[in-house]
């Protein structure tokens, strides 16, 4: 069996519709011998050949992809062969790829301690205690999210990006302030046409300085401010009445003990990896 002419036919077809463009493009497959739908889809003489499948061939409108090719034996050694194109879009929006980014803002909302109020002031009782536990005030961060759509989503690069904070500006951000939060990529098959719809978040840091863990400095020991035998600080456990505390007792940045009235010490501990995020090159909001 051998291909012995493959030959488009005048009977090609295209349409301008609401949402989608459509062709035919039709062949016919002569055979020396034993012919077969498979190889009739498939077929080449040398010269010409069955568009195959994914093609973007059309004549006149290149965005069309062949997303079906159906072969239909009309004699015995002759197979008239149609192949369907499509393009979602009837517009010049034509390959997906080309689809301008999805941009939106929002807020996330949440809570944390605070120990001053907003002239600075450390937030008392009425005898000059800090509260136990500290009391929380209301935060939202901004909240930047991108969709786009790509050839193909890849999988382990997403995972080098989420949950770390931007190694540089970013976004007019200084470094640490940008966290991605979230990479996810949805497979989309639009006639021969795939590819994936993917949307990044990206949560700006709008109440502190970086994305780095804030928890007031505190402990059931203190550091006495005299060293061991062997140099290292002395602990002691923290008492009350002469009694073991129960709940920890505030601490200077020093490790010894909060005196009473003082301001409260807080730590902050950098805690998330940092990732180039120019490197996805995401569109300026």
């Amino acid at each position: 069996m051998a291909v012995v002419k493959v030959q488009e036919t005048w009977k090609g077809t295209y349409g301008v519709h609401r949402d989608s463009r459509t062709g035919l493009r039709v062949f016919t497959v002569l055979f020396d011998a034993d012919p077969s739908s498979a190889a009739a889809a498939t077929a080449n003489d040398g010269v010409d050949s069955i568009p195959a499948y994914g093609a973007t061939d059309f004549p006149g409108d290149p965005y069309l992809r062949c997303h079906d090719i159906a072969p239909d034996p009309i004699g015995p050694l002759l197979y008239l062969v149609v192949c369907s194109y499509e393009v979602r879009g009837a517009g010049g929006e034509d390959d997906p790829l080309d689809a301008p980014p999805v941009i939106e803002w929002s807020f996330t909302h949440g809570s944390e301690d605070v120990d001053q109020d907003i002239d600075d002031e450390p937030i008392q009782n009425s005898a000059g205690e800090g509260f136990d536990p500290p009391l929380q005030k209301l935060w939202g961060d901004q909240v930047l999210r991108i969709t786009r759509n790509e050839a193909d989503f890849d999988y382990d690069q997403a995972l080098s990006y989420l949950y770390h904070v931007n190694s540089g500006a970013f976004l007019g951000r200084a470094a640490g302030t940008a966290l991605f939060t979230d990479i996810r990529a949805v497979r989309v098959y639009e006639a021969a046409t795939e590819y994936d719809r993917v949307t990044y978040e990206i949560t700006f840091r709008t109440t502190g300085p970086k994305w780095q863990l804030h928890v007031l400095d505190q402990g059931f020991r203190y550091k006495t401010g005299k060293p061991l035998a062997d140099g290292s600080p002395q602990l002691e456990s923290a008492k009350v009445d002469g009694e073991l505390a129960t709940k920890p007792v505030l601490l200077k940045a020093d490790g010894t003990k909060l005196p009473d009235g003082e301001d409260a010490h807080w730590l902050d501990f950098q805690v998330y990896d940092e990732a180039d995020f120019d490197t996805l090159s995401l569109p300026t909001p």
